[in-house]
Formats: structure tokens, C-alpha cells, sequence
């Protein structure tokens, strides 16, 4: 009898679940906003809630059910299934995710770095397909990473490899709430596009009050007022994605990667992105490796986890073997 894997992806904004069988088709696909707030046993039901619903949709027994994979924002322990306290899950300090979904399916779960299975997701059926060696950026609520080496999804000793996020970009930064001084998610991810815009908005000496509505400003309003030609929001967006361009030209340096594939919802802003980011890496890039690599924007959008943490289900395993 085949068997089907559950697919949770836990993210800041959006929780997503759907079922996958051999064929690698999601079926029952649901979608809600994240009830963070609730903490991690509030989360845990709209995991399950949701998780039962995709099966039931799907018309997935529970006798068929192969496994559940879960797709979470890091540090993480994956050999362990604990969340150990990820900067964009406050209150999740330890959280034994593994054993709490073992229990509530029946089934083993397996929790991952959801930027390391989008990494997987890319290079398998994304942007990153023909490469052996690949870095994955995505840049969103936080910042993560996901690092491919010569095919193989590096996870490190401790399973807590690919935070690209936390890696130091300026010494003399601000605090990032992972405890850090200058970290690249700090200083450009979305949450963070959207307070840089609003210190700058503070740091005016007579701001007009044209601009109070600004304030509530999002990274994509930062990004379309940009666009449109608003000099403070070009002036910060652009100290953003300099920033990731920096944080890219240190991946290939270290990596020496195939290809750069950033994704995540700030990757919407397009070349206002990568116009900059690709910039500081022709400038800053030693010539060899820079000769090597491709920048290159995500394909498999919002589906990029799901997909990832499937393919990973597949790869550890046939399904009809679970």
C-alpha cells in the first residue's frame, strides 16, 4: 500500500499544509494566517487542525499516512525535532515539536529548517536545477539560508547550519533579536525594510504631514514608494539590498556556489533587489568565483517549503517505505 506524507509549513505569516504522495502531487492544500500569538501549543492545534483537514480533503486515511514533515523557522535541532528559539517565534524556546506531532498523528514527524527545504525545493525543481552547488536566501519576515554542496543539503553537526541571516554585515549594526550586533536580517529582511523606513520618517527634522500615513508602511509599500520615486524610501530600500548583496557576496566567497537563488516575499520588489545586490557583487566578488556564479530570483514562490520538505520525504525514504 502507498503511502502519503503531511506537509506542515510554519511560517511567520502563513501556516500551509498539503498531502503528497509518490507522484509528488499536493493535494488537500489549506492556508491560514500563523496564530503565533497563541504560542507554540496554539500553533500546535492549528498545526494538527489543519493537518486533519488536508487528509480529509485529500482522502488520506490515517492508515495511509506515511509520515509528517514540518517546515519551521530555525535554529533548530532537526535530529531532535526541538525548536531551540527562533528570533521570528517568540516564546519558542525548546519547543519538542517532534515528539508533540508524533503524538498527535500517530505517525513520525520530522521537523526542518523551512529555508533549508526551500533551498531543496529550488535546486531540485527551481531556479537552481542543473546546479551541484547552491546558495538559497530567502528573504521575508526574517532572513534564512539554505547551502547545497555537491548535490547534498548541508545541515552541519549541529542541524543548525545555513543561518545566512545571522551572519554579521555591519560590526557596529543594530541589535538583532537573536542577541547579535549588525546581522543581515537586522538589517534586511522585510520586517526590517519597514523600521529602517520608519527611523528614517522619524529622523526627518519637519516631516510633512503628508507623511503620517506612511508610518504603517510595509517593506512592499517601502518597495512600490520607491518605485515610484519617493527619495527616502529609495535612499533606505536601497541600503537594504546592499546589505543583501553583501551577505551574498560573502555566501560565494565561502561556498563558492553555482548559483545565488534568492526568494521569499521581498523578492517581489524586483529590480530594485537585484539591481543593487548584483551590483555589489560584481564590485566585491574575488574574479574567479564570481566568474562561476549566477544571481538568480526564486521560482517556486509561496510553494517553495512545501515542496522542499515533500521532496525531502522522498529523498529519505520511498514513501511505500515509510
Amino acid at each position: 500500500m502507498e503511502l502519503a506524507n503531511l506537509v506542515i509549513d510554519l511560517g511567520g505569516t502563513q501556516v500551509r499544509t498539503a498531502v503528497f504522495g509518490p507522484d509528488g502531487v499536493p493535494r488537500g492544500r489549506m492556508h491560514e494566517r500563523s496564530r503565533l500569538e497563541d504560542g507554540p501549543r496554539g500553533a500546535l492545534a492549528q498545526m494538527v487542525r489543519m493537518g486533519r483537514a488536508s487528509l480529509q480533503a485529500a482522502s488520506v486515511e490515517r492508515d495511509r499516512l506515511g509520515r509528517v514533515v514540518v517546515s519551521c523557522p530555525g535554529p533548530l535541532d532537526s535530529r531532535a525535532g526541538v525548536v531551540l528559539d527562533p528570533p521570528n517565534l517568540p516564546g519558542w524556546e525548546r519547543v519538542p515539536l517532534k515528539a508533540w506531532l508524533d503524538g498527535a498523528f500517530g505517525v513520525p514527524s520530522r521537523i526542518v529548517n523551512d529555508a533549508n527545504v526551500a533551498a531543496l525545493g529550488e535546486f531540485t525543481a527551481g531556479a537552481g536545477r542543473g546546479t551541484r552547488n547552491m546558495v538559497y536566501l530567502t528573504i521575508s519576515t526574517g532572513i534564512g539560508g539554505g547551502i547545497i554542496v555537491d548535490g547534498e543539503l548541508l545541515e552541519g553537526s549541529s542541524g543548525t547550519a545555513g543561518e545566512i541571516g545571522h551572519m554579521t554585515i555591519d560590526l557596529h549594526g543594530p541589535t538583532c533579536p537573536c542577541g547579535n550586533v549588525g546581522c543581515l536580517e537586522v538589517l534586511a529582511s522585510g520586517t526590517s525594510i519597514a523600521r529602517r523606513f520608519r527611523e528614517a520618517l522619524d529622523a526627518l527634522p519637519d516631516a510633512p504631514n503628508e507623511r503620517a500615513d506612511q508610518r504603517g508602511f510595509t517593506a512592499a509599500d517601502v518597495a512600490f514608494a520607491a518605485g515610484d520615486g519617493d527619495v527616502l524610501a529609495s535612499t533606505v530600500f536601497l541600503e537594504c539590498a546592499r546589505a543583501v548583496g553583501f551577505g551574498v557576496v560573502n555566501c560565494i566567497h565561502i561556498f563558492n556556489p553555482d548559483a545565488v537563488v534568492l526568494g521569499g516575499g521581498v523578492v517581489q520588489a524586483g529590480p530594485l533587489l537585484f539591481g543593487p545586490v548584483r551590483e555589489t557583487v560584481e564590485r566585491y566578488t574575488l574574479a574567479v568565483p564570481r566568474s562561476a556564479v549566477r544571481v538568480e530570483r526564486a521560482e517556486l514562490g509561496d510553494d517553495a517549503g512545501l515542496m522542499g520538505a515533500a521532496l525531502l520525504a522522498l529523498r529519505e525514504g520511498d514513501s511505500s517505505q515509510l
